[in-house]
């Protein structure tokens, strides 16, 4: 009787093909939490920033007093405000090349938002353009570097003189 001992290789490279179909499967769904991962991370930092940029935008225009009509471009989606603060400080604030800046007494432009996102929209509107009370409405939207955009709006009235 003559017994056969071993694997012939036919059957080797069946299990090659076999084993190498599992490895590229593993390794693809790895890559893809990699991915997902990165984009996760990512999303969460954009919110985390545009949170930041807009809390100084809205108290900063909350310390407003008077709203210079003459150098304010309001309404349009790359929106310049230009205003007076207690202080009596004037505070500019406008888009520019994906940069949110801010002029305090038409001093050097400081960039409100990282390098990683960028503000596509700063648009800003007076709510009671006929009224004492000045109610300013701004909204900002970011991307980043993964195409994911995050939008913010808010509302806040000038003080009073």
């Amino acid at each position: 009787m003559n017994r056969r001992q071993g694997f012939t290789l036919l059957e080797i490279l069946i299990y090659s093909v076999i084993f190498l179909v599992v490895i590229g499967a593993i390794v693809n769904t790895a890559l893809n939490l990699t991915i997902q991962s990165q984009e996760t991370v990512a999303y969460e930092y954009l919110i985390d920033e545009s949170d930041l940029v807009f809390e100084r935008v809205m108290r900063d225009l909350g310390e407003g007093l008077v709203l210079n009509d003459g150098s304010s471009t309001l309404g349009v989606d790359s929106s310049v405000i230009s205003y007076a603060n207690e202080g009596g400080d004037t505070i500019v604030y406008s888009l520019s090349n994906g940069e949110l800046q801010k002029t305090i007494n038409a001093g050097g432009a400081t960039t409100m938002n990282s390098d990683e996102i960028t503000v596509t929209r700063f648009l800003v509107e007076n709510l009671n353009p006929s009224s004492d009370v000045t109610l300013i409405q701004a909204t900002i939207d970011t991307t980043n570097d993964y195409g994911q955009s995050y939008s913010l709006t808010s509302s806040v009235n000038f003080l009073d003189e």
